[in-house]
């Protein structure tokens, strides 16, 4: 007798944990690719307005960050700033591990403002975020 309350009770412990999991996977929805993808380029360029340069670094791919300390690529010395941008396009690969992101932007650079830019930026994704995949030789464009 004893020994059958004892197994109702783990039966029902059991039952309540996998409960409470279920319930858990329901609060912690799984975003789309393209939406996180849309909230990192975001916070890329929202660093750049800010000329939070410290902040746009943590973006970049980390091969590129294994070449380039952080405070040497903070010192670069840029001469323009992004006013405004706009995401004009994302398309993520079927694999969902690389993507191509087309962003629009205003810049000011000595005293002229310059619109419509269009730059085309590929994305990886390193376990479960993305990075901007940096080309040594850009990486002293201010943009």
């Amino acid at each position: 007798m004893i020994r059958v309350a004892k197994r109702r009770i783990i039966l029902g412990c059991m039952v309540c944990v996998i409960g409470i999991c279920l319930n858990a996977c329901g609060i912690f929805k799984i975003k789309p690719a393209a939406e996180v993808l849309t909230e990192r380029v975001s916070g890329l360029m929202d660093a750049k307005i800010s000329n939070d340069w410290g902040k746009v670094y943590d973006f970049y791919d980390p091969s590129y960050k294994a070449k380039k300390p952080k405070d040497a690529f903070v010192g670069i010395n840029r001469q323009s700033q992004i006013i405004k941008y706009e995401i004009a396009s994302i398309e993520i690969a079927p694999s969902e591990d690389t993507a191509t992101v087309k962003v629009k932007y205003t810049a000011k650079a000595m005293g002229f403002e310059f619109n419509g830019i269009i730059n085309t930026q590929t994305w990886m994704k390193r376990g479960w975020t993305w990075y901007l995949q940096v080309n040594e030789d850009s990486s002293s464009k201010p943009f």
